[in-house]
């Protein structure tokens, strides 16, 4: 059954540009007015706008395969880590992505991807190795 036939009928690349359109409206929305998510991408220096396509999504699952480093999280141990991935932010800042391990939500138990954004101090990182959080 059919409940909205223009949209569940639109050719595969139509519906990807609808996707992205969509997405887009999102981050942005969210970035006028949830005072903390701005503040969170302003202080990782990732704009709402900078959202390209659905291939800059894709890339997260990859990259949390095969990190180049899984660090224990030092608010969390033991149930959250922080990973090193291969890509790059549009200033060339390594980005890095938060997880929380057998989160509950709901029924569920999840692993909640926390956050993700670019790290511009590699200090940090060395810092991490240095403690043995790796």
């Amino acid at each position: 059954m059919i409940y909205n036939e223009e949209f569940e009928t639109l050719p595969r690349e139509a519906l990807k540009a609808l996707q992205v359109k969509r997405l887009q409206r999102v981050r942005q929305r969210g970035y006028q007015s949830v005072v903390l998510y701005k503040k969170s991408l302003d202080a990782a220096k990732i704009s709402p706008y900078d959202f390209r396509s659905l291939e800059d999504l894709k890339k997260i699952p990859v990259q949390l395969n095969d990190p180049i480093m899984v660090f224990e999280s030092e608010s969390h141990p033991q149930t959250s880590f922080v990973i090193m991935t291969e890509i790059t932010d549009q200033d060339g800042d390594t980005v890095i992505v938060a997880i929380h391990l057998d989160k509950q939500v709901g029924r569920h138990v999840v692993n909640d991807i926390a956050s993700i954004y670019g790290k511009d101090e590699d200090r940090w990182f060395q810092n991490q190795i240095l403690k043995g959080n790796c």
